[in-house]
């Protein structure tokens, strides 16, 4: 996914942009590479960028000092976009962390370099969509109780996630018990 095709595919997930769009969101969207357990967004840090996974995985949580354990409310993987919806859009100080679940290559594009896009393009308006993605799925994860139907979004949409985290991670990414997501994925 290092070349402009492959952010062709990408980008027409989230609407219609010409070739030349595409060059300039490449050359605004820094290719970076990101060690395994780097935060990418701390608790209190404001999110100023979106990250767009090329390859490696990466979840979102916020930490119960209470029971002591990661609330999982986001995990991702090639081809997917990474940011707090909160505080990116707010501009508001985060309340959870993403972090590096492997070593991955993203490419980073900032708060300002979408506005230069623009500017430059009312085509990137379009990117407003894949902020609502994200929401929505995660809406839909939060407003169901049935756990089979959580599992079966999961298995439709993200096959890939289910390959590249824990049982326990991908149980608390639906809030679910872990016993009920192996009953669960041993009826697949």
């Amino acid at each position: 996914m290092n070349n402009p095709h492959d952010l062709s595919i990408i980008l027409a997930a989230v609407g219609k942009f010409s070739e030349e769009d595409v060059v300039r969101f490449e050359k605004e969207a820094n290719l970076r590479e990101v060690a395994k357990g780097t935060e990418l967004l701390s608790v209190g840090q404001v999110s100023q960028s979106v990250y767009l996974v090329i390859s490696g995985t990466a979840y979102q949580f916020e930490y119960n000092h209470e029971a002591l354990e990661e609330n999982i409310s986001g995990l991702y993987s090639k081809g997917d976009w990474v940011f707090n919806h909160t505080s990116f859009v707010g501009q508001k100080p985060s309340s959870s962390t993403v972090k590096a679940y492997s070593d991955m290559v993203v490419r980073e594009i900032s708060i300002y370099a979408i506005h230069q896009l623009i500017a430059a393009s009312p085509a990137f308006f379009q990117l407003g969509g894949l902020l609502q993605k994200g929401t929505e799925r995660l809406r839909y994860l939060e407003s169901t109780n049935n756990a089979t139907e959580k599992y079966q979004l999961l298995f439709e949409t993200q096959p890939a996630l289910l390959q590249a985290f824990p049982l326990k991670m991908i149980a608390s990414y639906l809030k679910i018990a872990p016993e009920t997501l192996s009953r669960l994925r041993a009826k697949k």
